[in-house]
């Protein structure tokens, strides 16, 4: 068994992290090209939030992601960059699979509210770079 991450707190309320470098490299590391690992991440996370009802634990990982990106280099440049890479790459290409899986848990996948996303001419006309906006939401769908 490899350990991903750890998250250690001792009784003085002191935090530290620990994970198997290996591990993160041969599992976790590049997402877009590992998508059985992916998935099986995706799938274990909606057994434990729906099946197991652990939802506290989207507050603890939720957590480590803002901390991920206020540790960066650059804060606001990784959270664009994470926004992005989950409404135009992550969501929609595992978003069916994901649904499956709750589905097995009595979600209604069938009443998430999706995004209406159009490209930002002005941007792309000065920078050559496509924008996209985020125009609300297509209700329930």
């Amino acid at each position: 068994m490899k350990k991903l991450l750890e998250v250690f707190i001792d009784d003085q309320g002191n935090l530290d992290l620990a994970c198997d470098k290996e591990a993160v490299i041969s599992e976790i590391a590049n997402l877009e090209k590992n998508d059985e690992t992916f998935k099986k991440l995706l799938a274990t996370l909606i057994k434990r939030y729906w099946g197991d009802k652990e939802i506290w634990l989207s507050s603890v990982i939720r957590e480590l992601a803002i901390a991920d990106a206020c540790a960066s280099a650059q804060p606001y440049e990784s959270v664009e960059e994470y926004w992005s890479m989950m409404m135009f790459g992550f969501i929609q290409r595992h978003e069916k699979y994901a649904d499956s899986i709750k589905r097995q848990y009595g979600l209604k996948t069938t009443k998430v509210s999706k995004p209406l996303i159009g490209i930002n001419n002005t941007l792309l006309s000065e920078t050559g770079i496509p924008g996209f906006t985020v125009f609300g939401s297509k209700g329930k769908n």
